[in-house]
């Protein structure tokens, strides 16, 4: 077989599609109008879409970021009052200087002194009679006797837990003690809420990358004035404006993002299957160009918190922002399938331009 044959046999594996070029790695803007071809999608499957580009790290920090107004401070001098008043009328000696002059102190006085020695006690009590999916007749008296409580129920009465509760709740030292504890309740949830508060936003001015973590940790440590007209929180939503104009190519990205995901929700409502295809691929290509990540290559997120997105080093620190560039596990693992196959496509090619050779020789002989 003379050698312009072999090189024919070869040549001609390639016209015929056996020898395929290894799939391109590289992502451009294109690739995303590829990604919705179909012209109905059920509402699930939106849903489900809207459901990755909601989870995404940077697009959460622009929600939060770009609406600050349920983010505030609680008032300290308010629930001090409150605090102040109840403990007071536990014991008429806690008035003028005696009072605790900080929230904390107040809590302090309220849970540890000896004028609320059955605090624990009532609270105790509290509880249970306030856990209505299982009031339980002998525990309610058992934790009654604790507090001090003598009940006395009629005989058509025994052993009924709500006649019980009743004969409790209208004492007045339940009273006072059930105010006392709604108070200190009220309080600590308003300091927990607040530290929320403190640690949400500040993670989201991390995750846009606004300035250096001094700025936004010295803001963090921000104390209540004495009116309890400033705090913590207040200092970080300063910031939030500052931290968006501070990008604005980005924040317009994901300005325009959130107007999609707004969209895709309403035609999921409506449950229009083509328009729910008209409003995937709209937000497909907003989260593309917002992120430089393709919707449909993103993880289903497990439990609706966590990003999906980031590389797995990434994952250790949640604050890290998003690159802007496809290295998530999915994408990789696809790229790295595209390379296997061109390989095992050339080696095909390869195999078909020997059994031709062979062939040849055979024939030439």
């Amino acid at each position: 077989m003379k050698k312009a044959q072999i090189l024919s046999a070869i040549a001609l594996a390639f016209a015929l599609g056996v020898v395929a070029p290894v799939a391109s790695t590289t992502l451009t803007a294109s690739a995303v109008e590829v990604t919705t071809p179909a012209t109905k999608v059920s509402t699930a499957d939106l849903k489900a879409a809207i459901a990755k580009a909601e989870s995404n790290a940077t697009y959460k920090a622009y929600t939060v970021l770009s609406d600050t107004s349920s983010y505030t401070d609680i008032n300290e001098t308010t629930l001090l009052t409150a605090l102040n008043g109840k403990i007071e009328a536990l014991n008429a000696a806690y008035t003028g200087d005696e009072q605790a002059e900080t929230l904390a102190d107040a809590l302090k006085v309220a849970i540890e002194t000896e004028t609320a020695a059955k605090y624990t006690a009532f609270a105790n009590l509290y509880n249970a009679i306030n856990d209505k999916a299982s009031l339980n007749f002998d525990n309610i008296a058992d934790l009654a006797k604790k507090a001090g409580f003598t009940v006395t129920l009629a005989e058509d009465e025994a052993k009924d837990v709500n006649a019980l509760v009743t004969k409790i709740t209208a004492d007045t030292g339940y009273t006072s003690y059930s105010n006392l504890i709604k108070a200190v309740k009220d309080a600590n949830d308003a300091i927990k809420a607040q530290g929320e508060n403190v640690t949400t936003l500040k993670n989201a001015l991390n995750t846009w990358g606004y300035q250096t973590a001094d700025v936004i940790n010295t803001a963090a440590a921000t104390k209540l004035e004495a009116d309890g007209s400033n705090g913590p929180v207040k200092a970080l939503v300063a910031l939030a404006t500052p931290a968006l104009n501070g990008k604005v190519e980005q924040k317009a990205n994901y300005a325009d993002l959130a107007t999609k995901i707004g969209n895709a929700k309403t035609a999921a409502e409506a449950g229009d299957e083509e328009d729910n295809a008209t409003a995937l691929k709209a937000m497909e290509t907003a989260f593309y160009k917002a992120t430089g990540i393709v919707l449909s290559t993103v993880p289903t997120p497990a439990d609706g918190t966590g990003d999906g997105t980031n590389k797995p080093d990434d994952e250790k620190d949640p604050s890290a922002p998003d690159t802007g560039i496809l290295s998530n596990t999915e994408a990789s693992a696809s790229t790295t399938l595209a390379m296997v196959a061109g390989i095992a496509t050339a080696l095909t090619a390869a195999g078909a331009g020997v059994v031709a050779y062979r062939n040849a020789r055979r024939a030439n002989k």
